[in-house]
């Protein structure tokens, strides 16, 4: 009789476990149903995400490429004293066009004025000068003769001419700047020497302005690598 008790007690706790085990059982396919339902819907956000960040790139892009068009008819000219403009920013313009280029001809200035912030670090000197024509051959004229004088200068301060480029274009010549500042180049050539470009297109490497005159301010210039190799070439031409 003993011994069926102790069966008849182990039988029960058998059954307890099985019991048990099933509750687990239940439990386990549940958490396994919730974890899977919890990956489809990673995987599903994950998609969502990419698919957000492919039209925001894309947005991006199309933005650059609207700002770049916008400024298409526009230079800068940069390191003009301030106040030399006296009080009518088109006359000085146009005479300075005229005077220290030598463009001939009608030249539509829509409209000019200074730039409403100074470069960043750079507040000691002059705002540089937004010119905007009627037409982008004009402005082609008016820039390709001031690239050709090189040396161009108002109250013995030389000035430069350049694209108006992008916010974005900005920040990535701001990064050229610095790697070139990094290997003792200045960006400002003394006059008589070959400017910066020259110096450049001599290593083998062609910049933004070289590749195409025409190449909208939009489109970036070549990578830094390709830069920084174009200037070890160079450095080791000098030795």
């Amino acid at each position: 009789m003993e011994t069926a008790g102790n069966f008849g007690v182990l039988k029960e706790e058998i059954n307890d476990l099985r019991e048990g085990f099933g509750e687990l059982k239940i439990r386990a396919d549940a958490a396994e149903l919730r974890i899977a339902e919890n990956e489809d819907r990673e995987i599903g956000m994950t998609k969502i995400l990419l698919h957000s960040l492919r039209m925001q790139k894309q947005l991006e892009n199309k933005c650059e490429e609207l700002e770049g068009r916008e400024r298409r008819n526009n230079l800068r000219i940069y390191s003009v004293p301030e106040k030399c403009e006296g009080n009518s920013m088109m006359d000085f313009l146009e005479n300075l066009i005229r005077e220290k280029l030598d463009v001939s001809g009608e030249i539509p200035i829509e409209r000019a004025h200074r730039a409403t912030g100074h470069l960043t670090g750079h507040s000691d000197r002059p705002r540089s000068i937004i010119v905007r024509f009627q037409n982008y051959n004009v402005r082609q004229r008016v820039l390709q003769a001031a690239w050709a004088k090189k040396d161009i200068r108002v109250k013995d301060c030389r000035i430069f001419f350049d694209e108006d480029f992008t916010t974005q274009v900005f920040k990535e010549r701001a990064k050229y700047r610095q790697g070139l500042l990094e290997y003792g180049v200045n960006m400002e050539s003394p006059a008589g020497e070959p400017d910066l470009e020259s110096t450049l297109q001599a290593s083998g490497w062609q910049t933004h302005r070289s590749r195409n005159r025409r190449t909208p301010g939009c489109e970036l210039m070549s990578d830094v690598k390709t830069l920084i190799d174009s200037l070890d070439r160079h450095e080791r031409a000098k030795e």
